[in-house]
C-alpha cells in the first residue's frame, strides 16, 4: 500500500561518514560545546613494522649514503647513530585518507583517469572510477571483480534507481557526505541498500527514527524491516507499544495485514488504559472493510484479553457486534467469556484457557523535565519538559520563585523542589513545592523544620528524603524525612558525616549517597540508609572522589557521573554492583560536568545541562544499554542551566491523548 511517510523536511540532515580524528569524543568543551578536546591515542600502537636483519640494514644505509652524496651534495657521512633509542610511530593514515578523498573528487571532476560511465537509461551520464566504486560498494565490488558482462563495459546502465539519486550516492561514496531531507530520504535509503551501502542505509533509517510520529511509524516500521535496519526497527516497535492508544487512531493503522495486526494486538507491552481500548482499535480496523475482514473476527478476537474486559462492554460492544452475531466461532468465543463470568469466583476450578494477564509496557512514556537552576544571567524559574521518544525540549508553567541549589523528587506523578536558594539570596530557603504538569500548577508544600542549600533529595518508601547539605552554620549530617501519607515533617537518623554536593540514588529499597564535600574536602566515601533497620551503613568507596556529581539507578547498578575531584572537573562515569560489592568505570561522557542532573529511563542515562569551566551547559547526552556502547548528543536544552533539578514523571494514557 503506498504510505506518506510525513517526514519533516524542515531542516535538511548531514550525513558524513567522519574518519576516527573527526568524530567528537571531547573532555571539555567551550560555551557553545563546538570545539572540544579529544584523547590522544596511544603512540605506541604500532602495527605493521618491519623488523630487518643487521646484514640488510647495513646494505640499506649504505646506499642511503651513497644517494646522498650523489644528489644532495651533503659532504657529512651518516652518523652511526641519530640519538634516537626508540622507535616512534608516524601515523598520518587519516591525513592521506582525507587527502585522497579529495584527490579522487577532483580526478573525477576533470575526468581524469576514469573508467566507468554510469546512467539511468537518458543520456545523462556519471563518469566515476571503478576502483573507488568497488572499494566502498559491495555491489560494485561484484560487479568489477566477477566474472559479469558489466565487468567488461564502460557504460553501464543502473535499473531501480533514478538519476539524481544516483549522482547524490556517487559523490556520498566519493566524499563521504550526502543531504538527507523528508524528499530524498526514502529513495537515497532504498538505492544505498541495493548498492549495498549499508552505513548509508543506517543512517537514513536514524534519520526517519528520529522524525517519528504516530502517524508515521507503522510505515517507518515496515521500511526498516524490509532492508533489515535492526536498531531503527526496535526504535520503532518501542514507539507504536507506548504511543499504542495514538497509532491506533492513525489512518495507516487501518492499513496494516491481518499477520501485523494480530501480531500487535497479541503483544504484552502496549501501554493502554484497559483491554476495552485494544478491542475498540481491533475493530475499527475490521468495520473500515468489513465485507473483507470479516472473515478474520475470530482469530482477532483470540489477540484480545477478552477475559479482562468489562462483562458490560463484552455483552453489548463485542457481543452485539453484527460481524461477531454472524461468525460462529466468534459468537462462541465470546459466549465462552460469559459463561466463565457467570460462575462465582470460589466456583472456577479450572482457569480460563485464554490469556488474561493484563499488558506491561516496558516503555511506559514520560516526560523529562529541568526545572529552574542558574545561568550566566542568574537564578532561574523557567521550566522546560522533554518527550524521550519525540525527542524535542518545550517550555513548561515556570516556578512561582527563582530557584537554585535546591533538591527535586517525585512521588505520585508530581513533582516537589526543596530548599535551595531563592531569587539570587544568598540565605538558604526551608520552603517545599509540588508541580503537577497535567494542571500547569506549582503549590504550596509544609517547609522543612530547617532551612539548606546543595542537599540531596529522594523518595524512599513513600516518605521523602532530604539529606545534608549546608544552611547558615556550614554543612550539615541531619536528615529530615516528609511523610507524604500525614502531610508532614519528621526528624530522621543522622548521616554518619557532614556532607554537602552528594549525589544520590535508590536502589533495592535504600537511599545511597554518594561522594560529596564534608566543609573541609570533598569525599569518596558512599554511604546507604536501609528504611527498614532504619540505620546508615558504609559501602564501598568511589575509585576517585567528587562532588557536584549525578547519580541514577539502572538495571541494578548505580551509575555517578561527572562532577570535580577538588582540581578539576570530571567527565568519568564510574558504576556500582552491589552484588559484586565495587564500583567499576564505563564510558566516559562526552563533555565535563558538574552541577548537572543524571536520569534514568527506558535502558537509557541522560546526563543533562550542568556546568564547565564555570558556563552553564544547555547539552544533553545519553548513555544506551547501562554503558555498553558510547555516550551521544541529542536533543539542546533551550536554556543553559546549572544548580537545578530534573526529573522523569510518567504518563497516562489519558495524558498522553492530550
Amino acid at each position: 500500500a503506498a504510505c506518506n511517510a510525513n517526514v519533516d523536511e524542515s531542516k535538511d540532515v548531514v550525513v558524513s561518514l567522519k574518519s576516527p580524528d573527526e568524530s567528537e569524543p571531547p573532555h571539555r568543551c567551550t560555551d557553545d560545546e563546538t570545539s572540544c578536546e579529544g584523547n590522544r591515542q596511544d603512540q605506541d600502537d604500532v602495527a605493521g613494522d618491519t623488523i630487518l636483519s643487521q646484514e640488510e640494514d647495513e646494505k640499506r644505509m649504505s646506499f642511503l649514503d651513497a644517494t646522498i652524496r650523489t644528489f644532495h651534495s651533503i659532504p657529512f657521512p651518516i652518523p652511526k647513530t641519530l640519538g634516537c633509542d626508540s622507535d616512534v610511530s608516524v601515523d598520518h593514515d587519516q591525513i592521506l585518507h582525507k587527502q585522497a578523498s579529495t584527490s579522487f573528487s577532483m580526478l573525477r571532476s576533470y575526468g581524469l583517469l576514469c573508467d566507468v560511465e554510469l546512467s539511468t537509461g537518458d543520456a545523462r551520464t556519471i563518469i566515476a572510477h571503478k576502483v573507488i566504486l568497488a572499494a566502498v560498494s559491495s555491489y560494485f565490488r561484484a560487479m568489477f571483480t566477477v566474472d559479469m558482462v558489466e565487468s567488461k563495459k564502460n557504460k553501464i546502465t543502473m535499473h531501480n534507481i533514478d538519476f539524481i539519486t544516483l549522482e547524490q550516492i556517487i559523490n556520498y561514496i566519493y566524499s563521504g557526505r550526502i543531504q538527507l531531507n523528508g524528499k530524498n530520504v526514502l529513495p537515497v535509503m532504498f538505492a544505498a541498500n541495493f548498492l549495498q551501502l549499508n552505513d548509508l542505509t543506517e543512517r537514513c533509517a536514524e534519520f526517519l527514527k528520529n522524525r517519528l510520529n504516530a502517524s508515521n511509524v507503522l510505515f517507518v516500521r515496515a521500511i526498516c524491516s524490509a532492508l533489515n535496519c535492526r536498531s531503527a526497527l526496535r526504535d520503532t516497535e518501542r514507539f507504536i507499544e507506548t504511543y499504542f492508544s495514538l497509532v491506533c487512531d492513525s489512518d495507516a493503522f487501518l492499513d496494516l495485514p491481518i499477520d501485523d495486526l494480530v501480531e500487535l494486538l497479541s503483544r504484552d507491552s502496549l501501554y493502554v488504559e484497559n483491554e476495552e481500548s485494544v478491542c475498540k482499535a481491533a475493530l475499527r480496523w475490521v468495520d473500515h472493510d468489513a465485507e473483507h475482514r470479516k472473515q478474520f473476527m475470530c482469530r482477532i478476537l483470540k489477540s484480545i484479553r477478552l477475559l479482562s474486559l468489562e462483562p458490560t462492554f463484552l455483552a453489548k460492544v463485542v457481543g452485539r457486534h453484527p460481524l461477531v452475531r454472524d461468525d460462529r466461532r466468534s459468537r462462541d468465543l465470546v459466549d465462552e467469556v460469559k459463561d466463565f463470568h457467570l460462575i462465582p469466583e470460589a466456583d472456577r476450578t479450572i482457569p480460563y484457557p485464554s490469556s488474561c494477564d493484563p499488558r506491561e509496557c516496558p516503555h511506559r512514556p514520560c516526560l523529562i523535565f529541568a526545572v529552574g537552576g542558574a545561568s550566566s544571567d542568574g537564578t532561574l524559574c523557567e521550566v522546560e519538559k522533554y518527550d524521550p521518544i519525540r525527542r524535542h525540549w518545550v517550555a513548561a508553567e515556570p516556578m512561582t520563585a527563582k530557584r537554585k541549589n535546591f533538591g527535586v523528587a517525585v512521588h505520585d506523578g508530581l513533582i516537589y523542589a526543596v530548599g535551595g536558594n531563592c531569587d539570587d539570596a544568598p540565605e538558604p530557603v526551608n520552603t517545599m513545592q509540588s508541580f503537577s504538569w497535567s494542571a500547569s500548577q506549582w503549590n504550596a508544600m509544609p517547609d522543612m523544620p530547617t532551612p539548606r542549600s546543595k542537599l540531596s533529595v529522594a523518595v524512599l518508601d513513600d516518605k521523602l528524603y532530604a539529606c545534608g547539605g549546608e544552611c547558615g552554620n556550614g554543612v550539615v549530617n541531619t536528615v529530615h524525612i516528609f511523610d507524604f501519607s500525614k502531610n508532614t515533617w519528621e526528624e530522621g537518623v543522622a548521616m554518619p558525616q557532614n556532607r554537602r554536593d552528594a549525589a544520590v540514588a535508590i536502589l533495592d529499597g535504600a537511599l545511597y549517597l554518594i561522594g560529596g564535600h564534608d566543609g573541609n574536602s570533598v569525599l569518596s566515601s558512599v554511604v546507604r540508609f536501609c528504611a527498614a533497620k532504619n540505620e546508615w551503613l558504609e559501602v564501598p568507596s568511589l575509585g576517585s572522589p567528587r562532588h557536584l556529581a549525578a547519580a541514577t539507578a539502572l538495571n541494578d547498578r548505580i551509575y555517578v557521573c561527572g562532577g570535580s575531584n577538588g582540581k578539576e572537573d570530571l567527565n568519568s562515569v564510574e558504576c556500582f554492583d552491589p552484588l559484586l560489592n565495587y564500583w567499576f568505570t564505563v564510558p566516559p561522557m562526552k563533555v565535563v560536568r558538574k552541577n548537572h542532573f543524571l536520569l534514568s529511563y527506558d535502558n537509557a542515562i541522560y546526563a543533562i545541562a550542568g556546568e564547565n569551566d564555570s558556563t552553564a551547559l544547555s547539552s544533553m547526552e545519553v548513555l544506551h544499554d547501562g554503558g555498553s556502547c558510547e555516550w551521544e548528543f541529542v536533543e539542546y536544552l533551550n536554556t543553559s542551566r546549572k544548580e537545578f533539578g530534573a526529573a522523569v514523571v510518567p504518563i497516562s494514557v489519558s495524558q498522553l491523548r492530550s
